[in-house]
């Protein structure tokens, strides 16, 4: 398959966009749109098809949509259309049919961070637990 990085960028501060308005972008593009393959990660959007104008088109749809509906702009609306057979490596990880595995850069900076939180005196036991928990969820599923 191929996919298709397309990034939406607010005009307005981040904090100021609720989530009925992500929600109502990813039912766009799964429901109206029918894209076979999205995954969304905060402002990132992947698209994944066998057919390049097919993404093409769904990219230039989803610009459409964010600026009548919400007045917002795709980031990078010349994103380039790459092939994702056999692995892509996105958001910090290579994804692949048989799973998700964290890239080195993603490995290396875990563990700075692991190693910088067990030291702070002012990171309480249950907060370090749980972000610990979080954080390495991904890390874990090899």
């Amino acid at each position: 398959g191929r996919g298709v990085r397309p990034r939406a960028a607010a005009h307005h501060a981040p904090g100021r966009r609720g989530s009925g308005e992500v929600l109502a972008l990813d039912h766009h593009i799964k429901r109206v749109l029918r894209v076979p393959g999205y995954v969304r990660f905060v402002d990132d959007l992947l698209l994944f098809g066998d057919r390049r104008a097919d993404l093409r088109a769904w990219r230039e749809a989803i610009g459409d949509w964010l600026g009548l509906e919400r007045g917002l702009r795709l980031k990078h609306p010349d994103a380039p259309v790459v092939s994702s057979q056999g692995h892509l490596d996105a958001l910090g990880f290579r994804m692949r049919r048989d799973g998700v595995t964290p890239l080195p850069r993603t490995e290396r900076r875990f563990r700075h961070w692991l190693r910088r939180a067990v030291w702070d005196d002012d990171l309480s036991v249950d907060t370090l637990r749980g972000t610990v928990a979080s954080s390495t969820f991904h890390l874990m599923e090899r």
